[in-house]
């Protein structure tokens, strides 16, 4: 399984290297932003449209950008889902019912409760949790 910051060196690919080390740094415990005034990276190639789809990047003050690669939505949050490294990971509602991954593949036709969440945590197969959000009817 992928570390963060594992996914965040893939996501930048050979760019990484081209942001300088300050933004590197700023760039791992950022979720994979950094703050440029594009001096540091090739405005040329990531403003390329042949780079477009790959880079979201807002011009937010005069002279700097914040830039990171579109692969990266989500990750703050990686996307909902919550990674089983150890007991305190664990779900504390025993009311809730969760979807799973087993070894990081989501298994969306499983549901269950947190009982059975941690049996297949402890048996080395259930990696992620998200859980289920009963929707509330509509008003009107």
């Amino acid at each position: 399984m992928k570390t963060k910051e594992q996914v965040i060196k893939e996501a930048w690919g050979i760019h990484f290297n081209c942001i300088g080390d300050k933004n590197r740094e700023h760039c791992l415990k950022n979720d994979g932003w950094i703050i440029t005034d594009m001096s540091d990276i090739d405005i040329e190639e990531v403003s390329n449209p042949k780079y477009d789809s790959k880079f979201e990047c807002y011009h937010f003050d005069e002279w700097f950008y914040k830039i990171r690669p579109k692969s990266l939505q989500g990750i703050e949050d990686n996307n909902g889902w919550i990674r089983i490294e150890s007991k305190d990971d664990l779900p504390i509602d025993n009311g809730g019912s969760y979807m799973v991954c087993e070894k990081g593949i989501p298994r969306e036709e499983y549901q269950m409760p947190r009982e059975s969440l941690a049996k297949g945590w402890s048996c080395g197969v259930i990696t992620h949790y998200k859980p289920i959000v009963k929707h509330k009817k509509p008003l009107y």
